[in-house]
């Protein structure tokens, strides 16, 4: 035979089906062993969810959208003439957190290391940074206060065009 020819017979066809079952082998004691075989798992189809609300949920996710959009601009804010919310007693307890904060900022500098930043703490700067009160469990819902002053459903639909 020639040597740089393969030898076809020891290639394994892609049309032979692989055992489905496991043969048993002799072992040095006698005992039949089974070979391993290599675990295939199942195919798993896709599964869809079939939930009729995920539509509205949508569209209240793209109105309060552009509700703060609408807030963000000083214009409309002063046309809409919403009243200032004030807030007693929230307001010190923010001051307090934020000189915290900072304290520990400072440490954090002058010590070179970082200090371990709690749970609790990260949902209090999360909710700093959205403009809720973190701690007087009021959360400042400007965005309701608009929709609830547009009735007209012409102004809506506008709103709903250019959020998208």
């Amino acid at each position: 035979m020639d040597q740089d020819k393969p030898i076809l017979e020891n290639l394994v066809s892609i049309y032979e089906k692989p055992p489905s079952n496991s043969t048993p082998t002799p072992s040095k004691k006698g005992e039949g062993r089974k070979e391993e075989v290599i675990y295939r798992p199942p195919h798993l189809n896709p599964v869809f969810y079939g939930d009729n609300s995920a539509p509205q949920k949508k569209i209240s996710r793209e109105r309060r959208r552009a509700m703060k959009r609408l807030l963000e601009d000083p214009d409309i804010m002063e046309e809409e003439d919403l009243p200032t919310e004030i807030y007693y007693g929230a307001a010190h307890t923010t001051a307090k957190y934020l000189e915290k904060m900072r304290e520990r900022e400072k440490y954090e500098e002058e010590n070179f290391t970082r200090l371990p930043q709690t749970k609790r703490d990260k949902l209090i700067q999360k909710q700093l940074e959205r403009g809720e009160v973190p701690f007087g469990r009021i959360r400042k819902d400007y965005i309701k206060k608009v929709l609830e002053s547009s009735d007209d459903e012409e102004e809506l639909a506008f709103i709903k065009m250019t959020v998208r």
